[in-house]
């Protein structure tokens, strides 16, 4: 049996739902989450301890969401969650978002590298639906961001938050596509020196999709 048939067989068998996950939002329930980012639009502006202010807006398309840009903060489009199901219509739960890209360099100007990873927990609400459940997410989020390049790098640690919702479409009764549209707000600070202050601040919308298994 080839690989690819292999990996077939074994996502059908995550997929075969089991007692518990069968009655999908069951107290006590447990949720497995994937998901990536598939689109984005984020307005983010830079305020540096001397000089005017820049403003700019970024549209990411598919996983790599960085944004050529100094002023773009790189983002955490994949994402690895679990949860809880602690009434029929309520979920707590956690996400952690990683990012990563590598910009070549040109001449004497040597590669960059960007690092992120983002820490959600949430809490999401599951109103009404039957096959096709509405939910509403909010989370804190915490996000880190390593900038490198050769020996020289730039750490940016801040908090933020996220608001969104969207549908969990159930394929069987123990796995569910999940759709969403998410706002996010970002305000990381740079310290590069001694009593300088970049301000920084990201507003975004994404659109989000993933695989969840219920058990």
């Amino acid at each position: 049996m080839r690989r690819w048939q292999q990996l077939v067989l074994m996502m059908l068998c995550l997929c075969v739902p089991t007692s518990r996950g069968s009655a999908q939002l069951t107290q006590g329930a447990l949720r497995l989450a994937v998901d990536a980012d598939i689109l984005s639009v984020a307005w983010t502006k830079l305020v540096p301890p001397s000089g005017a202010a820049r403003k700019q807006t970024t549209v990411g398309i598919g996983p790599n969401q960085l944004g050529a840009s100094e002023v773009a903060l790189p983002s955490a489009p994949l994402g690895f969650g679990v949860g809880y199901v602690l009434r029929p219509k309520l979920l707590l739960g956690v996400r952690i978002g990683l990012g990563y890209d590598r910009v070549s360099g040109a001449g004497d100007i040597p590669a960059e590298s960007y690092l992120t990873w983002t820490f959600m927990p949430g809490i999401t609400y599951v109103p009404f639906g039957e096959r096709a459940k509405a939910y509403f997410n909010f989370s804190p989020l915490l996000e880190f961001t390593r900038r490198k390049q050769d020996e020289e790098q730039q750490v940016r640690f801040g908090g933020c938050y996220s608001l969104g919702g969207g549908a969990l479409v159930f394929l069987t009764p123990g796995s569910s596509i999940d759709l969403g549209l998410y706002f996010e707000g970002r305000f990381p600070d740079v310290d590069s020196k001694p009593g300088s202050k970049t301000e920084i601040s990201d507003l975004r919308w994404l659109l989000r999709a993933g695989l969840s298994l219920w058990r």
